[in-house]
């Protein structure tokens, strides 16, 4: 057996990130195994068998010696680790007067510990039902009348301008449908309302054009599923007139306004979809089969999407309750079952129509997909789709779906005829299959075409392995009956393995992205990719579950029970790697232009690095037994050594030259001073300036990860 096994006899590639610490462990793995919970080793070596005891073992490796920090993947026990032992950056100071946080500038809640102070009051996920209607009509209605914003909204045409591709043109036939459907959503609602009047205008076409032109720029591009035939009238069928298309025009409307950088059309957004929800509900519910309407799935997921990452707590808690649902339509309804008729790959499709509309199918259920990964991995909850259900045919790529006429795509089918990959790009292989291809050794030979779609698709595969490992290896906490027997030497031989077969996924992962994520690749793609990666680093390194609570989720009595293990995790390679990819996120934000789409959820990201490097800093703190440095001044002795620079590769694998006893972990400033970890609340002035640009960008959900970090500085270090 292998120590770098990944499936089935096959082998981790050469892209696997370790250290030399790393590979030397994993040899040695390969000749003991330690039986879950047990003292004694046995050696497989040779033909006989010998016992040897923890203790004969741990004299080698003895805590004295300087190699201990060089085998990450050796959990060393925790009553060997020194409470004075020296830890990677240099000693850290903090004033007795200022230990404790202030109060009046935290907020106090009840737990189960009793009243602690936790700056969670303003995290944007934690949300407390209030009295009173959920939906302000009033808003809404305001919007509706003559508004000074319908001039400013039309002024950022030229701003928010689409190059490529083309840019949509809304007609007066999508305003009137768009109108219509708010009218009638809204005159239910103020049946039962205090409102008195309806208004009887609609902001004019211009502002109407303008709100899909940020939804163009913002959001077609992460979430590919609207194709530009949607919006031409030509295309309407019959039995497009007998569907709902006026709810996905709506839909695309507001999560336009969503993307503006002004306050009334985001406010109205953020009201006027609860009321498409409802809409939603309502028609499920008059007649079943209107779920099956393309146009109406479509704007649910796109509602999802706005909920997730609007920044509005109440709809955070609402997507994180349906977004299953799709799941079960999709499932239920075959969207991810296996082509029944393989088509002939030499032969083109007989009719352009027919293929748009199966792409456009394929397209929803595995965006969908995506969205699903990305509300699982940033809300820390369990997926509701498992990828090897995915077994239809990945989607093809943009560049055939997104032509405009069937003669543009006939042109583009002819041209890679001449190349001989109409076969690759017309028939792609579904997900669960990819999969299977990626993890072969002989990956790289077969020489497979990936889009960046695809390419997204794969790495959600591996989120979704990487979240599972890393809630089925959290932190215990020491007042656990049998919390000695696992703080230090918690993970068996198997967990160690199945943690170097995911760090091996990223790792191929990586090198297949670096050639298929070219510099000719839409930027947004770019940027989705470069973040997810790294976030995804930092789950499987530490769990996020567990940061939240050593940060005060749960109250700091309970954040205080997972301290002896944190301060384990200090002491390893796996802190070491964190906070290289902590640094790496804060590297790839600083360095975006303010006018590179993000996606919503990049302050997220920004929010995890920073809590990441602040759970390092009081790891190392507990480890080395010295206060932590509230104010600005420099710690005496070592270097400060920057967790990134500006010429760094974004997806570069190699760590910093962080030494034990000499270096300084730090991050540079906005004027490139660097600023160690162990400043506290200079460093959280840092995180907060990599949040600062986002507030002319598409980030609505930016101001509740400031107030949550500013909260999380004011608290200052509470243990």
């Amino acid at each position: 057996m292998q120590a770098n096994s990944t499936h089935a006899g096959d082998t981790l590639p050469f892209e696997h990130i370790a250290t030399e610490g790393e590979n030397a462990w994993s040899g040695v793995t390969s000749t003991w195994r330690k039986p879950h919970n047990a003292d004694v080793w046995t050696s497989t070596s040779g033909t006989s068998t010998s016992e040897v005891t923890w203790d004969d073992y741990s004299a080698l490796f003895g805590t004295e010696n300087p190699m201990i920090f060089e085998y990450p993947n050796f959990l060393w026990p925790l009553e060997e680790l020194n409470q004075s032992s020296e830890v990677v950056h240099a000693p850290v100071e903090r004033s007795l007067d200022v230990a404790v946080a202030p109060t009046a500038t935290t907020t106090t809640t009840t737990t189960t510990s009793g009243s602690t102070k936790t700056p969670y009051a303003n995290h944007p996920f934690i949300y407390h039902f209030k009295t009173g209607r959920p939906i302000d009509i009033s808003i809404i209605c305001s919007f509706l009348h003559p508004q000074p914003c319908w001039n400013q909204i039309t002024s950022l045409g030229s701003f928010l301008k689409v190059i490529h591709p083309q840019q949509w043109v809304v007609s007066g036939a999508i305003r009137d449908g768009i109108s219509a459907r708010v009218y009638g959503m809204l005159s239910r609602r103020l049946e039962h309302s205090y409102s008195k009047t309806i208004p009887q205008s609609f902001p004019p076409l211009e502002t109407i054009q303008v709100c899909f032109q940020a939804y163009q720029r913002n959001f077609a591009g992460l979430y590919p599923i609207i194709h530009p035939s949607t919006l031409s009238e030509s295309w309407w069928t019959s039995k497009d007139a007998e569907n709902d298309i006026g709810i996905l025009f709506t839909a695309i409307m507001t999560l336009g306004c969503l993307g503006l950088p002004i306050q009334e059309p985001r406010q109205f957004a953020i009201e006027l979809t609860y009321l498409i929800r409802i809409a939603i509900n309502e028609s499920a519910e008059r007649d079943e089969s209107n779920l099956e309407d393309k146009w109406v799935l479509s704007a649910w997921l796109l509602m999802t999407v706005f909920s997730a990452w609007s920044g509005v707590k109440r709809h955070s808690e609402l997507a994180e309750a349906f977004h299953g649902v799709f799941s079960t339509v999709f499932l239920r309804r075959n969207f991810y079952s296996a082509t029944t008729v393989p088509e002939t790959p030499e032969i083109v499709p007989p009719s352009w129509s027919p293929w748009l509309e199966k792409e456009r199918d394929r397209r929803l259920a595995q965006v969908h997909y995506i969205v699903e990964q990305e509300i699982s991995l940033f809300y820390s909850i369990p997926t509701t789709l498992n990828f090897a259900t995915l077994r239809c045919p990945m989607p093809c790529t943009d560049e055939l779906f997104l032509a405009e006429s069937e003669k543009q795509w006939l042109a583009i089918l002819e041209t890679r005829k001449e190349e001989n990959s109409v076969s690759r790009r017309l028939n792609p292989p579904s997900l669960s299959n990819f999969y299977l291809w990626f993890q072969r050794h002989d990956f790289s030979e077969l020489g497979y075409d990936a889009t960046p779609l695809q390419i997204r698709l794969l790495l959600c595969t591996i989120s979704t392995q990487v979240l599972q490992y890393a809630q089925t290896n959290r932190f215990v906490p020491s007042n656990d009956r049998f919390a000695s027997a696992y703080i230090g030497r918690s993970n068996s031989v198997c967990s160690m393995l199945r943690l170097e077969e995911l760090e091996g996924m990223l790792g191929k992962w990586r090198a297949l992205a670096s050639r298929v994520i070219s510099s000719d690749a839409p930027s947004d793609i770019q940027l989705w990719c470069k973040l997810m990666y790294h976030v995804i680093w930092l789950e499987l390194l530490i769990c996020h579950e567990d940061v939240q609570i050593i940060a005060g989720k749960e109250g700091y009595e309970n954040g205080k029970s997972l301290l002896a293990h944190l301060r384990w995790w200090t002491q390893s390679s796996l802190a070491r790697r964190a906070i290289f990819h902590a640094g790496r996120i804060f590297k790839i934000v600083r360095q975006s232009s303010r006018d590179l789409v993000r996606p919503l959820w990049w302050p997220l990201a920004v929010s995890r690095a920073a809590l990441v490097l602040w759970c390092y800093t009081t790891g190392s703190m507990l480890a080395g037994n010295k206060p932590a440095l509230l104010d600005g001044s420099i710690p005496s002795g070592g270097s400060p050594v920057p967790l990134y620079t500006s010429d760094d590769d974004d997806f570069a694998p190699h760590m910093p030259g962080i030494h034990g006893y000499e270096d300084m972990a730090s991050i540079p400033d906005v004027h490139g001073q660097l600023v160690p970890l162990c400043q506290i609340s200079p460093f959280f002035d840092v995180c907060i300036q990599h949040l600062d640009p986002g507030r002319s960008l598409n980030a609505p959900i930016r101001d509740s990860v400031h107030r949550f970090l500013e909260d999380v500085k004011k608290s200052g270090m509470p243990y």
